[in-house]
This record gives C-alpha cells, structure tokens and sequence, in this order.
C-alpha cells in the first residue's frame, strides 16, 4: 500500500476549482451543461494540462481549451498498461 500511496502525486485543487468555475459558467452560458462530476474531471485535465483517455468525448468536448481526449478503443492505446505509466510523464507544457 506505501508503494502505491508514494507513486500518487497531490493535484492542487485550488487551479482545478477555478478551471471547473470558468468552465461551468461558460457552458451554463451557452446552455451546454455536463454533469458536475464529468465537468471537474474535465477542468482538472484541463487545469493540469493532462492528457485525458476517456469514451466520453460527446460531453467533455464541450470544454474550452481541452488539451486531448483519446477513446479507451484508440489503436494508440493497445499497448498501454497502467503500471508502465505516471500522469506526470504525460503532462503537456
């Protein structure tokens, strides 16, 4: 469990919970609301310039400035295993 617990990094909330405000005004603006949940996932990726894997491309398009969303089906996925990847090496500067 330790192992695990010191390979997880601490995303600071602060920068997400702007990201997710700014997000959900505009989208509540142009009557394109998502589910909060779906939207703070969203706005986090967004906030840390993550690379975000997801089937759910309909919805979290809608965001501004989404940096890049692959579906879990994506070729570009099928040698992916978890345990040979951190989010850190695949953040966008």
């Amino acid at each position: 469990v330790q192992s695990l617990l010191n390979d997880i990094g601490i995303v600071p909330l602060f920068d997400c919970i702007q990201e997710y405000c700014r997000q959900k005004a505009r989208l509540r603006s142009l009557g394109q609301l998502i589910e909060d949940f779906d939207l703070f996932i969203g706005s986090t990726a967004v906030a840390m310039k993550y690379i975000m894997v997801t089937e759910n491309t309909k919805h979290l398009s809608r965001l501004q400035t989404f940096i890049w969303k692959i579906g879990w089906n994506d070729e570009r996925l099928e040698d992916y295993r978890l345990e040979d990847y951190r989010l850190e090496d695949y953040r966008l500067e």
